[in-house]
């Protein structure tokens, strides 16, 4: 397994296209980051992927009249036939390879939505603290999907009074991870 791991991240940091898991439009390296949580056993390839729902919590952003962002309410739980629901609703965008990764093969790992705990605060990541001084990332259990050949990664970053965050579609092509696509999903 170790081995499989190393490989992964050596493909990872040695591979210089531009669509491998590196820099989104934002210039954020997800790539260096994908690598630290491989190698630190963040992302655990061998935790069974249980399928069941799981419970999500979701909530309504709401802003003061600075635009500072108020702390989540209580949130409303949602599950994955909640989001096949919206999946199929008129809003949802069409695009196959989001429809076809969310309504068919969208199982959750064996935990909830929750973070990783991949903080620099917490984990002392000194190689990242020198490339962005003074910011803080979180990283949120990944979604894989049925065959383990493609996953969603969210993350959040936080730097002052600002902050950022987006997700990523990471697909599995010839033992590398490639950034499939990159949303991104709200910016403070």
């Amino acid at each position: 397994m170790k081995l499989v791991v190393i490989a992964l991240i050596l493909l990872l940091l040695g591979c210089k296209s531009n669509n491998l898991a590196g820099e989104n439009p934002d210039g954020f390296d997800i790539g260096r980051v994908l690598s630290y949580m491989l190698e630190n056993g963040n992302i655990d390839r061998d935790v069974p992927i249980v399928n069941q729902l799981k419970t999500i919590d979701y909530y309504t952003r709401e802003y003061s009249e600075d635009s500072l962002l108020f702390p989540p309410p209580s949130p409303f739980a949602i599950n994955e036939e909640d989001i096949i629901e919206w999946v199929d609703s008129e809003y949802f965008p069409k695009d196959s390879i989001t429809k076809v990764f969310v309504r068919d093969q969208l199982i959750y790992l064996n935990e909830n939505r929750s973070p990783t705990q991949l903080v620099n605060s917490d984990l002392k990541l000194r190689k990242f603290e020198k490339s962005w001084p003074g910011r803080c990332y979180i990283f949120y259990k990944p979604i894989f999907n049925q065959d383990s050949s493609a996953f969603i990664l969210q993350h959040d970053e936080y730097y002052g009074y600002f902050g950022g965050g987006g997700i990523h579609l990471l697909v599995k092509e010839n033992d590398k991870w490639l950034v499939e696509k990159y949303v991104h999903r709200w910016e403070n």
